[in-house]
């Protein structure tokens, strides 16, 4: 993937690119500007007072990308990390384990429809033809995008969880979708 550059709802330029080793940095930063809740629903845990050593750890696993098996995109405005969309193939299948975080002040301008979009892409391209994700049931945003997206989805709820899969194959996400 090259790198695209577009415009949020609201006028604001955003890049999208693959993620590259040196973006540890970044994800360390945007770590630090996520709300509470936005990391609940991301990594399912409370991540209160994590050590810095612990995130930058993190940050530096997530910024090695495989890709025999991973995709990661990053977005970026003004040289800032605001959100990241990823997969990582299911060995032996035809499915992928998929994530998608947002910085909280530019939800609902349809960065993670476009994010969506192109993890799709990027999905199929590799001959991925199912995401799965775990996502908790209060986590409204994903949930309403999936389902606007056009997209054919399973869903099960088990201990508070809903197991998605989706099926990309299906034609679908529509331009925009606030969430």
């Amino acid at each position: 993937m090259t790198t695209e550059v577009f415009s949020l709802q609201h006028g604001r330029q955003i890049t999208v690119r693959d993620m590259r080793p040196e973006d540890a940095e970044l994800l360390v930063n945007l770590f630090y500007h996520l709300s509470p809740e936005t990391l609940y629903k991301r990594f399912h845990a409370v991540l209160d007072n994590l050590p810095e050593q612990r995130v930058r750890q993190m940050a530096t696993k997530l910024a090695l990308i495989d890709p025999q098996l991973q995709v990661a995109l990053i977005a970026l405005h003004n040289g800032h990390a605001i959100g990241v969309a990823r997969l990582h193939r299911i060995p032996g299948t035809t499915q992928a384990e998929s994530a998608i975080v947002i910085q909280d002040d530019y939800h609902r301008e349809g960065l993670g429809t476009h994010l969506l979009k192109l993890l799709r892409e990027r999905a199929l391209g590799a001959g991925i033809t199912h995401l799965v994700a775990m996502v908790q049931a209060q986590n409204h945003p994903i949930l309403h995008l999936i389902h606007h997206s056009g997209l054919k989805s399973r869903w099960r709820v088990e201990q508070g969880e809903t197991c998605m899969v989706v099926d990309i194959r299906t034609s679908g996400i529509p331009k925009v979708i606030s969430a």
